[in-house]
């Protein structure tokens, strides 16, 4: 999910859990297609906090620019 799509679920009227949430559904799901193959058996699921993190960053960053 791109920063774009981040913020056009947002601008929409979810709230940030809600769009985190879809973010880490979303993201776990690709993992779980990376972690099929031998050479990508690290890689790691994220968790909600994690998610949430994500998503504030790419919402606070946005507000701050249209501020100035």
């Amino acid at each position: 999910m791109t920063d774009q799509e981040i913020l056009t679920l947002w601008k929409k009227g979810l709230s940030k859990y809600k769009v985190a949430d879809m973010y880490k559904t979303n993201y776990n799901n690709v993992i779980k297609i990376i972690r099929l193959n031998p050479k990508g058996r690290n890689a790691r699921f994220i968790s909600n906090y994690e998610a949430l993190n994500k998503v504030e960053i790419i919402i606070y960053k946005y507000i701050k620019e249209r501020r100035v």
